[in-house]
């Protein structure tokens, strides 16, 4: 808005100049007026002359008056090349620095990326020894448990070495009556089996496991014939007894309850138990079918005791499988007595061809045996 006004006034300005220089130009040809003695064309020339550059001096005096540029552009022009230059030169400098500082922006951000992935590779190493320090802290603390373990376990053995000792030496001082030497107990031989009621307090079971002992102690010194009440023969491991106990605690059920001798026993060495445990439940019901066999009997008297002999080890397989448990020496269920065994033979040896022979439960049998049988024979009639 300002410069058309300026440029309005410029022209207004020229306008009014150049009228009055006509007009008096003018007014000098009709007076035929002179300028400095010359003629009256020449004086109005100069005064044309004259008015352009009133015109051109007004302009530029107005122009100057009114615009900062236009004073610069008159006045000011070799101090603005100067500046100008001056601006060029910083310039161009602060360009260079600039440029050194994007390229060591460049160099520090290299730098910096190198110290990160440093500082990555650093953090995953930290990680990874963290991890190795942990599983190190772990098997150091399992490594001291396991030492601490081993200890109470040494302790405890060294416990029950003492207690073989002492056995060991009361043996020798009240065994007399058993030639030295001579082996008593075979490694699996049955000291004692009993059904015991499971489940309870662990005070209730370590009750019923002692009163077991007392009794298997017992029936051991009436066998070596040994008159001191108190003395203990057989041995068994704590960490063994551990086990029975907690087992026998965890099931409320009767249990078999069969204490073995662990090795060979000579003369003056203690007895070494072991237990094993089994569930007691009913196997055979009184006067239940056993075994039912059929075979064809030639009549040879010595055909039907190997006959007989088959049949019973059949008996004892069947028995064996349903449940009952076998003597761990012998691998039998039961005992036949030889009275019974031979008249049974020889009711086979009254009969020939095709007969059935059947094994019967006398009484009710359950796991913990023994298996007593009545054995029936009879023919079997040939259909007509």
């Amino acid at each position: 808005m300002f410069g058309v006004a300026l440029i309005l006034v410029i022209v207004l300005t020229g306008g009014l100049i150049a009228f009055i220089g006509d007009r008096i130009g003018t007014r000098v040809g009709k007076r035929r007026l002179t300028l400095w003695g010359l003629r009256p064309r020449y004086t109005s020339i100069i005064i044309t002359i004259l008015t352009g550059i009133l015109i051109a001096g007004s302009t530029i005096g107005v122009l100057t008056v009114t615009s900062y540029d236009v004073r610069t552009a008159l006045f000011g022009m070799e101090a603005l090349k100067k500046q100008t230059r001056e601006l060029a030169g910083e310039v161009e400098s602060r360009t260079q620095a600039l440029n050194t500082a994007q390229q060591e922006l460049t160099k520090a951000r290299a730098e910096i990326e190198k110290t990160n992935a440093e500082y990555a590779a650093t953090n995953e190493r930290l990680s990874a020894i963290t991890q190795e320090l942990r599983a190190l802290q772990a098997s150091k603390q399992a490594l001291d448990e396991r030492i601490a373990s081993l200890n109470a376990a040494k302790a405890e053995l060294q416990q029950d070495v003492d207690r073989l000792n002492e056995l060991t030496a009361n043996l020798r001082r009240g065994i007399a009556t058993v030639r030295e030497g001579t082996i008593v107990l075979r490694a699996g031989e049955v000291i004692a089996v009993n059904v015991v009621q499971g489940g309870g307090s662990r005070t209730d079971v370590e009750r019923r496991l002692t009163d077991y002992m007392k009794l298997a102690n017992q029936r051991l010194r009436e066998r070596f014939q040994i008159d001191d009440e108190k003395l203990d023969l057989i041995f068994i491991g704590k960490a063994h007894a551990e086990e029975v106990i907690s087992f026998m605690t965890a099931r409320s059920e009767p249990m078999v309850l069969r204490l073995l001798s662990a090795s060979n026993v000579v003369v003056g060495e203690p007895v070494i138990g072991q237990f094993e445990i089994f569930p007691n439940r009913l196997i055979f019901e009184k006067g239940v079918t056993v075994l039912r066999d059929r075979v064809a009997y030639s009549g040879d008297p010595a055909e039907a005791e190997q006959i007989m002999a088959i049949f019973l080890r059949r008996v004892n397989e069947t028995a064996v499988k349903q449940g009952v448990i076998p003597d761990p020496l012998q691998g039998t269920v039961g005992n036949l007595s030889a009275q019974s065994y031979y008249e049974a033979v020889n009711q086979l040896r009254r009969l020939k061809g095709e007969v059935e022979i059947v094994a019967v439960a006398r009484a009710e049998v359950s796991s913990i045996g023994p298996l007593t049988i009545d054995i029936l024979i009879r023919p079997i009639q040939a259909a007509p």
